[in-house]
């Protein structure tokens, strides 16, 4: 789907002016410039009229399909070119600094499709960090295009392919912090009562036969699997139930289940 968005309602011109950067640099590798983490959340959010999440971001994710690492470098190069200042420390840390040098903007580019090792991202030359990008691919498929005053265009996962990449980001590190899980549990909470809420069938349909009652809560995380099951490989899917399966079977002892609660 195609959204666009007057520059008044994003209200965050540092933001703007990266993403315009961001697309004038990738463009000139003919190269599709994707927004993924809370940005893009906190985006979806304001283009559906959802209340704002109360963990905000000061910074951007932005996801690019690359052959290799040497295409990897290119990019790097051409951001260096517009105004964008490389992370000495962070390999795929940037900072845009505007052209009179007065933004300041973080960047975090990630990485994504033949270049990865079996779905994982491993930054040369040591190939770490490591960083899953297993659904990156399934999700950007069915990307939104997102439009901000007829000239910024970028595309945005889906929110419930944003919730696979969070439960991906959730499986990398929820030993070090529970971000993720609070995420997927603010896209579940506020899944079915969005703006777009004429694409989901009646509570009936999507409420269990057994239930007291209708939960939007509920209603959304069954519509999210819904969506997800059709976006994934077989493979993919395969994967992911296994992997619900397996923390549903430690019940109360499951870390996934302790984050989300």
């Amino acid at each position: 789907m195609e959204y666009k968005i007057d520059k008044t309602k994003f209200a965050n011109d540092p933001l703007y002016e990266t993403l315009a950067a961001l697309q004038k640099s990738l463009e000139q590798l003919n190269l599709q410039l994707y927004v993924v983490g809370a940005c893009a959340r906190d985006i979806v959010m304001k283009v559906l009229n959802v209340p704002a999440s109360a963990r905000r971001t000061i910074d951007i994710d932005v996801a690019i399909a690359l052959d290799n690492w040497e295409m990897f470098d290119k990019v790097s190069e051409l951001l260096q070119q517009n105004h964008f200042k490389k992370d000495p420390y962070a390999k795929q840390k940037f900072y845009y600094k505007g052209k009179d040098g007065t933004n300041d903007y973080e960047v975090d580019v990630v990485p994504f499709g033949p270049l990865a090792n079996n779905e994982v991202i491993g930054w040369p030359p040591e190939g770490n960090p490591e960083m899953s990008v297993r659904c990156f691919e399934d999700v950007m498929k069915e990307a939104d295009t997102i439009i901000v005053d007829g000239n910024v265009r970028f595309c945005i996962a889906s929110l419930s392919g944003q919730f696979l990449i969070k439960l991906d980001a959730w499986i990398d590190r929820h030993l070090k912090t529970d971000k993720d899980a609070r995420d997927m549990f603010y896209i579940i909470d506020n899944f079915y009562w969005t703006s777009i809420v004429d694409k989901f069938p009646p509570p009936e349909q999507v409420t269990n036969s057994d239930a007291p009652a209708f939960d939007d809560f509920v209603a959304g995380a069954q519509w999210i699997a819904s969506e997800l099951r059709s976006l994934l490989s077989d493979e993919h899917c395969a994967y992911y139930v296994d992997f619900i399966n397996s923390e549903l079977s430690l019940e109360d002892n499951s870390k996934l289940v302790q984050h989300l609660v």
